[in-house]
């Protein structure tokens, strides 16, 4: 049997966006990695066993003393993530706000107002900023009193009555 050696290419420090995620292989065993869609590959992973801010961190300082600088960053919406990046931009993975989205108006909703929205939102990925906002706006607006609906309990304590809207 032949024997190879792999050779880790040399990557040129740059300027870069970076897409962040992890990825489990098991209960305890994962990846984390930064991919640079710039350079179109991972340019650092980690071996992790639990996803914490600690390895985003950790990862983020390993490029920085190659010379690379995150001129923004890509993640799945982890609130202490966001943290590790306070100084870049920051946006959520579309794909996971679509499936946040799908978690609360589920795939076929039964109200009106939850079946314009995911119709809205099915479309998000493919749309500019100021049309997806416009549309959302304007699906507010209409669904206003309907979405603050209030329901009491028998202690007089309220709730949204639609609260997953």
């Amino acid at each position: 049997m032949k024997s190879y050696q792999v050779c880790p290419a040399v990557l040129i420090p740059c300027n870069t966006v970076i897409v962040a995620d992890t990825t489990y292989f098991n209960r305890n065993e994962g990846v984390c990695i930064f991919y640079s869609p710039g350079l179109n590959r991972v340019i650092e992973y980690s071996i992790i066993a639990y996803e914490k801010s600690s390895i985003y961190l950790q990862l983020r300082h390993r490029l920085e003393q190659q010379g690379f600088q995150i001129t923004a960053i890509v993640i799945d919406g982890r609130k202490g993530i966001r943290e590790v990046f306070s100084d870049v931009p920051v946006q959520m993975c579309q794909f996971h706000q679509l499936m946040i989205l799908r978690r609360y108006l589920t795939l076929k909703p039964r109200l009106k107002a939850a079946k314009e929205l995911k119709a809205i939102c099915k479309n998000m990925c493919k749309m500019e900023k100021d049309e997806f906002v416009a549309l959302f706006e304007k699906w507010d607006k209409d669904w206003y009193n309907f979405i603050y609906e209030r329901t009491y309990d028998e202690n007089g304590k309220w709730y949204y009555t639609h609260r997953k809207l």
